[in-house]
């Protein structure tokens, strides 16, 4: 009579993970999903590129806007410099999904209040948006009260 020992199979205990999302300061989650084994993690590549700016130029006239083609980003910046002190500009953030459908943001008004070492710029606050997946993104600049506005845009 032969008798066979089986020991059963435990997996290593799991590390404990927080992965937190920088904007929202939530909790992403990396495992225990639904169509996921929640005893295991999924293997995955958690990584975030260094944002690259694209410089959109000179806005000079209300109304003026520059749009580009991008792939599948999901959030956007946007850092506006002035070259004058105290000036506003109201700007819209536009998205194409991709069907090409156009997705206009709220506006969102600007105004001039750091001085720049360096470039000699005035910086209002960098702001973001969600894309939601875009294939083209840029910004309208609605109004702008003096000077040029020089705008730069980046997406992950």
């Amino acid at each position: 009579m032969i008798t066979a020992f089986v020991a059963p199979f435990a997996p290593p205990p799991l590390p404990h993970l927080d992965i937190m999302d920088n904007t929202s300061e939530e909790s992403v989650p990396v495992g225990g999903l639904e169509g996921w084994d929640a005893d295991y993690l999924q293997t995955q590549t958690i990584t975030f590129a260094p944002l690259a700016f694209i410089d959109l130029g000179e806005f000079t006239t209300d109304g003026d806007s520059s749009v580009f083609w991008c792939q599948r980003l999901s959030k956007a910046i946007a850092k506006i410099a002035f070259s004058v002190s105290a000036a506003t500009v109201d700007v819209r953030a536009i998205w194409y999904d991709s069907f090409m459908n156009e997705i206009v943001s709220d506006v969102t008004t600007l105004t001039a209040t750091l001085r720049t070492d360096g470039d000699g710029y005035y910086m209002a606050p960098a702001f973001e948006f969600d894309l939601n997946g875009a294939a083209r993104i840029g910004l309208a600049f609605e109004s702008i009260s003096s000077g040029s506005v020089y705008a730069k845009l980046a997406g992950v």
